[in-house]
C-alpha cells in the first residue's frame, strides 16, 4: 500500500507540474524566474533562444498559424550582482469554419522582463552568498483584432409560423451572427517586482516577494462605410504576493536536485 501511495504521489506531481520559479531557478536554464531574487542562485552564464511555428488547415481550406520567438540570458554582472533578461513574441492567426467565423482570432503578444538580484551575507557551502534581494521590471503589449459583429436570434428560414390575435409568430428560431467593422485593440502592460530569497541551511531556501502589474485604459474606433463605433476598455492594477521554500543541491560533482513548494496570492477581478 505504501508503494502504491508513493506512485500516486509522483503521478500527481507530474500531472500538476508548473514552471513558476519563485525561490530558486529551474534546473532548465531556459525557464525564467518569476521572482527576481531567484536569479542570484544560478550557477553559470547561459543564453537560450527558441523559435516555434504551428500551422493547420481545416476541411474548408481555412489555414491557421501560430508562432513564438523567445530568448533568455542569465549572467553574473559583478561579484554579487546577477541578472536575467527575457523576451518573447507570440503571433496567432486562427481561422474557424464558416459557421464560426465570428470566433476568428488575430493577435500579437510581446513580453519583456528583467530580473536583477544582489547577493549579501556570509556564504554557505555551495553558494557564494547567504541571501539575495532582487527587483524586476516587465513590459508587454497585446495587439488584438476586435470586431463589432452582433449575434441575435432570427426566425429560421422556412420555419413554420402561426398567427394569433393579428400577429404572426415564428415557431423555430436560430442564432445568427452579422459581421461588422473591425480594428486592432492595443493593451499595454507593465510590472514591477521585489523579492528576497534566503538560504537557511546548505540545502533549504525560503522566499517572499510582491509584484504589481498595471494595464492601461484604451479606446479604438471601428469604421465600416459611413458608420463608426467607439470601443473603450478599462485598465487595472493589482498586487500579487509570492511565498515558497525550496530544497536544492548545487555541490560541484554531485547530481543536481531541486524541489520547490510555492504559493501565489492574487486578488480576484
Amino acid at each position: 500500500m505504501k508503494v502504491l501511495k508513493l506512485i500516486f504521489f509522483f503521478l500527481f506531481i507530474l500531472k500538476n507540474s508548473a514552471t513558476g520559479q519563485i525561490v530558486t531557478p529551474s534546473l532548465d536554464a531556459s525557464v525564467l524566474s518569476l521572482m527576481p531574487a531567484s536569479a542570484g542562485w544560478r550557477d553559470e552564464t547561459n543564453f537560450n533562444g527558441s523559435f516555434e511555428s504551428f500551422a493547420e488547415t481545416d476541411l474548408e481550406g481555412n489555414e491557421s498559424t501560430a508562432s513564438d520567438v523567445s530568448y533568455m540570458v542569465s549572467s553574473k554582472l559583478l561579484y554579487n550582482l546577477y541578472q536575467e533578461s527575457f523576451s518573447s513574441t507570440t503571433t496567432v492567426d486562427k481561422k474557424y469554419s464558416s459557421g464560426f467565423s465570428n470566433l476568428n482570432e488575430k493577435s500579437k503578444n510581446a513580453k519583456t522582463k528583467f530580473n536583477v538580484a544582489m547577493g549579501f551575507g556570509q556564504p554557505l557551502a555551495g553558494n557564494a552568498h547567504r541571501f539575495f534581494v532582487g527587483v524586476s521590471y516587465s513590459a508587454g503589449r497585446i495587439d488584438e483584432e476586435k470586431s463589432t459583429s452582433s449575434t441575435s436570434y432570427q426566425c429560421k428560414e422556412g420555419a413554420e409560423r402561426t398567427t394569433s390575435y393579428g400577429y404572426t409568430y415564428c415557431l423555430e428560431w436560430e442564432l445568427k451572427t452579422e459581421a461588422g467593422a473591425s480594428n486592432t485593440i492595443n493593451v499595454i502592460e507593465s510590472g514591477l517586482g521585489l523579492g528576497i530569497s534566503y538560504n537557511l541551511w546548505q540545502l533549504l531556501y525560503v522566499s517572499y516577494g510582491v509584484q504589481q502589474t498595471t494595464t492601461n485604459n484604451g479606446e479604438a474606433f471601428f469604421t465600416s462605410g459611413d458608420a463608426s463605433q467607439n470601443y473603450r476598455f478599462l485598465g487595472n492594477t493589482w498586487l500579487d504576493k509570492f511565498y515558497g521554500f525550496s530544497i536544492k543541491s548545487t555541490k560541484p560533482g554531485v547530481p543536481k536536485f531541486r524541489l520547490e513548494m510555492s504559493y501565489i496570492q492574487s486578488p480576484s477581478a
